[in-house]
């Protein structure tokens, strides 16, 4: 259930002419959902606060698609703990924080940032999407919190934006997943995420990712050493340029972009 959480609040909107399109072939989706497609805005916030999962996520998918931002005060007010929602557990609430989350309003911070707190995983989880989505940097200590319960492909978005925060208190996190995952474009992201913090402590971590199997991880490495500016990574980085990556067969373009991200590390370097 937690991937499907993960997928929910990390998912794209759709298009204004994929909306269009599903509307215009309502009659052929299910019911339920026809009934979401053809509903005004105002009854629309009616059927989103439903006690019946199918009910719920069909007016939150087309809350959504409409990018009603009018609506996320009404959908917040569900999170409160005394309401009755409270006593379904899990998939109906992450699917109202989902919502909250794509619709990128601000209002629904406070109340997402409570459910960042909540008992259940799947909850917590689904919360530091939304804020990640929302840009609230002040959740940052909460959303890193939660990396130990997490599958690794399901941080990579919240390491990128942690890297996007420019979070230095997040950095030993980040430096931790780059010397430590398993999933290579983790690690690259993580590599990327520590050249945006710019920390003077990232440069071991980021030096042993120039040495990565992988390519990717690799020239996100050397990018990041180019934005830390420490001069003592250029004995490093000429090694590094005259090596092949073990998996460089399986990534020939990537292997050739990492080539490059070294070189530019060097006249970086030199240049400072």
């Amino acid at each position: 259930m937690i991937l499907a959480i993960a997928i929910l609040c990390v998912g794209g909107q759709r298009s204004n002419a994929d909306i269009e399109a599903r509307r215009h072939n309502a009659a052929y989706f299910s019911p339920t959902m026809e009934r979401m497609m053809r509903a005004t805005d105002k009854e629309l916030l009616g059927y989103a606060g439903s006690l019946q999962p199918e009910m719920r996520g069909a007016a939150v998918s087309e809350i959504v698609d409409r990018k009603l931002k009018s609506a996320a005060p009404v959908l917040a007010k569900q999170l409160d703990p005394a309401a009755k929602d409270r006593n379904i557990k899990g998939t109906l609430q992450a699917l109202t924080i989902s919502a909250l989350g794509r619709l990128r309003n601000p209002a629904a911070i406070p109340a997402l940032r409570k459910t960042l707190k909540d008992e259940i995983l799947g909850t917590r989880i689904a919360s530091a999407y939304a804020l990640a989505n929302l840009n609230d940097k002040a959740s940052a200590a909460g959303i890193r919190a939660l990396f130990p319960k997490m599958k690794e492909p399901m941080l990579i978005p919240l390491v990128r934006k942690l890297g996007e925060f420019k979070d230095k208190p997040s950095e030993p996190t980040i430096r931790n997943v780059l010397l430590h995952a398993h999933y290579n474009a983790l690690r690259a992201v993580a590599a990327e995420s520590l050249g945006q913090i710019r920390a003077p402590q990232s440069l071991n971590a980021l030096l042993v990712g120039l040495k990565d199997d992988y390519p990717d991880v690799r020239c996100a490495s050397a990018n990041a050493l180019a934005k830390l500016g420490d001069p003592r990574a250029v004995p490093a980085l000429k090694i590094a340029l005259a090596e092949t990556s073990p998996q460089s067969a399986n990534a020939p373009q990537k292997e050739r972009e990492s080539k490059a991200a070294i070189e530019e590390a060097l006249k970086v370097l030199a240049a400072g």
